[in-house]
């Protein structure tokens, strides 16, 4: 494994792995329902994944989802992704990594500064596939090194820090 589970919550059941399939009318990748049954709901340590075919910056994954979160993201969000993506971890800035089934099945960065206008139909515009496999993704996972982030004089133009971040400031 490359990067470790800071945090792992309850572990999936099987009858909420089987709800799930039932939900989506597909079975999950053996790999991911392992993940599920050891990680629901798991925080890893800093990460960060590489975008192939997006622009050439790295990403994150913050959270991954338990799979009754899974369930009632994509109830949420159900307009914005297309049908057979449904969200399975936080990425960085607002994104999510997807799990998508059928003909184009994989692990997906979905974007959300390039999804279509409100009212319109979700597209694959803003989808970029990250692995074939679960396993694929989550070993390419690695630990971000902060060190390696090259930050030039003015380049960073406006910093917004959550103020439950260190409240004693």
């Amino acid at each position: 494994m490359s990067i470790k589970m800071k945090k792992t919550g309850k572990r999936a059941e099987k009858d909420e792995l089987q709800n799930f399939e039932e939900q989506t009318g597909h079975p999950l990748p053996e790999d991911y329902r392992i993940f599920l049954m050891k990680h629901n709901g798991a925080v890893p340590e800093t990460n960060e994944f590489r975008l192939q075919n997006a622009p050439p910056n790295g990403c994150g994954v913050n959270e991954f989802l338990s799979i009754a979160d899974i369930i009632t993201l994509k109830a949420k969000l159900q307009d914005r992704f297309v049908l057979e993506a449904w969200p399975i971890a936080y990425a960085e800035c607002g994104n999510y990594v997807c799990l998508v089934f059928g003909e184009k099945e994989g692990i997906y960065f979905w974007d959300h500064e390039l999804e279509v206008e409100e009212g319109k139909e979700p597209s694959w515009e803003n989808m970029f596939l990250l692995a074939i496999t679960f396993t694929d993704f989550f070993e390419g996972l690695c630990r971000l090194d902060v060190n390696s982030i090259d930050i030039k004089p003015g380049q960073v133009k406006e910093v917004w820090v959550d103020p439950d971040f260190k409240p004693e400031f």
